[in-house]
């Protein structure tokens, strides 16, 4: 487990290839950098509160990853998500629309059969932007989101995830 509270920032490569981390929590990082967590194989959930992007190579080949949570990022570059072949999550909290995505951000989960939660009010900004077009059936509406994806159509404030 890696817990860094007071955290602002995460250099490159700064947990590259460790294996064994299994939890990882920098709830303070506003910066990420390059390759931060590339090939952790073994994470499972990542929520960042603060960071503005998902910078190049970050979390690729993090095989075990299915959720992601982004409150404030604002941009996806290259190879970010690359590889992360359990990915059924992925939270994009922001109040503008992600038009900056590089189209190999996914590269090696063309098959990703989970959802993207956006804002509802940027669902039509979000499925208009060609980078997207391989997820306009992925794309669902943040306050849908339920723990245990259950969507009602309500939100049970016992059970959505803030």
């Amino acid at each position: 487990t890696v817990n860094l509270p007071n955290a602002t920032s995460i250099g490159t490569s700064a947990f590259r290839g460790c294996s064994g981390i299994t939890e990882f929590n920098a709830p303070n990082a506003t910066s990420l950098d390059t390759y931060v967590l590339y090939n952790c194989p073994k994470i499972k959930k990542l929520v960042f509160k603060k960071a503005t992007s998902a910078p190049s190579n970050a979390f690729y080949r993090c095989n075990a990853l299915e959720y992601i949570d982004f409150h404030k990022a604002n941009s996806i570059a290259a190879n970010a998500f690359a590889f992360c072949t359990n990915l059924k999550t992925l939270i994009l909290r922001y109040d503008e629309a992600i038009v900056s995505v590089v189209s190999s951000s996914f590269n090696g989960i063309s098959s990703f059969s989970g959802n993207i939660y956006v804002p509802s009010a940027l669902i039509d900004t979000y499925l208009a932007n060609s980078t997207w077009r391989n997820f306009t059936t992925r794309f669902r509406a943040l306050e849908e989101y339920t723990v245990d994806g259950t969507i009602t159509g309500e939100i049970d404030s016992n059970k959505v995830k803030v």
